[in-house]
């Protein structure tokens, strides 16, 4: 992808600020997958991907137990950065969807950005699934040069839990070294007790 829009991708903890939406069809996930970009100008981009499950299985092939996506951006230099996305696919396993169109936007104030994503999400039965949402805020360079604070609150479209919230605090100690302490809440849909959780994670680039 040339971008996923929403400014928690890389800097949060968990996998729901992703954005979830792209995990739901496992794009990526199997034994062989392609992408490719077509540029309009520089501001209109069309990212293409398809991935499979059995490249690796000469009696199936490529063209079976599939996932694709395109996504059209408009990526700016400056306010607005929106996408519009479409996932489809035949891949056995995992969740019964038949499709998913999502909706992305950012808009960039310089130093703070308020981002998210809408994704509808349908069965193969042709009913309405969960549906899944995302909207928070990021502070960059936030108390020192490189730091980023942020938050988002959510609907997961996972049948296990429903709400989803997380707040961060990405630092970096030099060059090479990230730390990222992380609070992740998740109102479990069942009879569970709602979960919190406290995360540190720790990033070296070499």
């Amino acid at each position: 992808m040339n971008s996923t829009i929403v400014p928690f991708d890389g800097p949060s903890v968990g996998d729901f600020g992703g954005p979830e939406f792209y995990d739901i069809l496992d794009i990526g996930g199997g034994s062989f997958g392609a992408g490719v970009n077509f540029a309009f100008s520089d501001n209109l981009v069309l990212d293409l991907g398809y991935s499979t499950g059995d490249g690796n299985n000469g009696d199936i092939g490529i063209f079976d137990n599939y996932e694709y996506i395109a996504q059209l951006n408009f990526l700016s230099d400056g306010l607005i950065d929106a996408a519009v996305a479409y996932l489809d696919g035949n891949a056995e396993g995992g969740e019964a969807v038949d499709y998913v169109i999502a909706g992305l936007l950012n808009l960039d104030f310089g130093g703070f950005e308020v981002g998210g994503y809408y994704a509808f999400v349908e069965d193969e039965d042709g009913f309405d699934v969960d549906d899944s949402w995302m909207a928070g805020a990021s502070f960059t360079d936030f108390l020192s040069t490189g730091n980023t604070l942020g938050a988002y609150v959510g609907e997961s479209s996972n049948e296990a839990f429903d709400f989803v919230a997380e707040g961060y605090y990405e630092f970096a100690l030099n060059e090479f070294i990230t730390i990222t302490p992380a609070i992740l809440y998740a109102e479990l849909d069942d009879d569970d007790d709602d979960a919190f959780y406290g995360v540190l994670r720790t990033t070296f680039r070499f």
